[in-house]
């Protein structure tokens, strides 16, 4: 179990240190040309049609088609734990939320010097200097609800991020499902507050560049190995909790015989590995700790037997200092500073 620990305790600093790095936005230097240009948006003569979301069906009535080219400085995901009005309303067309800056907002390095935030249907933007929020342009900022019924939308918006620059293509629209929901949509960038933001049935999308790098993938792998050895250890911890007297009898002996060696006290030692042999013949290390002992106290037959023992169940022969018999009394004096003597291997076996 100790390296299980270790692999736990190094999971989660990965886990720390990737989230870190797989968050942040891009430099000016690294933004797509593309997003200088202004979302294209034309008026459609189009019927309303249906989709199927999970449950209900939609209805989707198509105002503008819509053209937009963005740098995700903050995003919700609606199927969060948090979330709790897509649950109310039953809507599960709308897959994710993403506000996007562009423009005059990304030619210069104003997009870095601001907070951005989302909520369920709202994305919040700040800044503590005035010169700054002067300079932001906050018609060329958008929150945008996002709907697809396509499964390979879906996955390419939910495994998007901050920092990621991107290209949405689709429908400005009003939707609504067969259970009483309904929604708008803004058709222009200049409101603010309730029912500012843009209502987007996807057709197209596109990343244009992501931010991160290979550290979203490290954070990703570094999650399932933290959780995976954290189940371990809990598993173990459980399993120890519950398990037979006979297993704890074993460990406690072990535990009892380390002592005893610390102390110098040899043979109380090897009356506790007996006791441990005893309840559980097949562990290898007892035998080899066993031998350790023996040939401390100078009876390297016995020891020879023991390790023969041990590599039979399939244990390594340890490696056992020659001045192991006059390292017994010099333990004895250093015991209280926990002084470890040499036939202990680093388990303290």
């Amino acid at each position: 179990m100790r390296h299980v620990k270790i692999a736990c305790l190094l999971f989660l600093i990965l886990l720390l240190v990737s989230w870190y790095l797989k968050t942040g936005l891009p430099a000016p230097s690294a933004i797509d040309p593309r997003l200088l240009a202004e979302p294209v948006q034309e008026r459609l003569e189009m019927q309303p049609f249906t989709v199927r979301g999970e449950h209900v069906d939609y209805t989707i009535t198509p105002l503008y088609s819509y053209d937009l080219h963005g740098l995700v400085v903050s995003c919700h995901d609606t199927d969060g734990m948090f979330d709790y009005y897509h649950d109310v309303w039953g809507d599960t067309l709308n897959v994710k939320d993403l506000c996007v800056v562009w423009g005059s907002n990304v030619e210069s390095d104003i997009y870095t010097k601001l907070s951005y935030s989302s909520g369920s249907y709202t994305c919040y933007v700040s800044s503590s200097d005035s010169a700054t929020w002067s300079a932001f342009e906050q018609s060329r900022l958008s929150n945008n609800h996002l709907l697809t019924d396509d499964p390979r939308i879906a996955s390419a918006l939910r495994n998007t991020d901050v920092g990621d620059q991107v290209r949405i293509r689709g429908y400005l629209a009003q939707y609504s499902h067969d259970q009483g929901f309904e929604r708008g949509t803004s058709t222009t960038r200049t409101d603010t507050g309730d029912g500012a933001c843009e209502t987007i049935f996807v057709t197209d999308y596109d990343v244009l560049a992501r931010f991160g790098g290979p550290w979203r993938t490290i954070h990703s792998a570094s999650i399932v190995g933290f959780l995976g050895t954290l189940l371990l250890l809990a598993g173990w911890f459980v399993y120890r909790l519950f398990a037979p007297e006979s297993l704890n009898d074993v460990e406690r002996f072990v535990d009892k015989a380390t002592r005893c060696a610390e102390h110098g006290d040899l043979n109380g030692a090897l009356r506790m590995l007996a006791k441990a042999i005893e309840r559980n013949p097949y562990r290898p290390d007892i035998f080899n700790a066993r031998a350790a002992v023996h040939e401390a106290l100078g009876d390297p037959d016995a020891a020879d037997n023991d390790r023969r023992r041990a590599s039979d169940l399939g244990g390594e022969q340890p490696f056992v200092t020659p001045a192991a018999v006059q390292e017994r009394d010099v333990s004895r004096s250093r015991a209280h500073a926990g002084y470890r003597p040499p036939w202990l291997d680093e388990d303290g076996h």
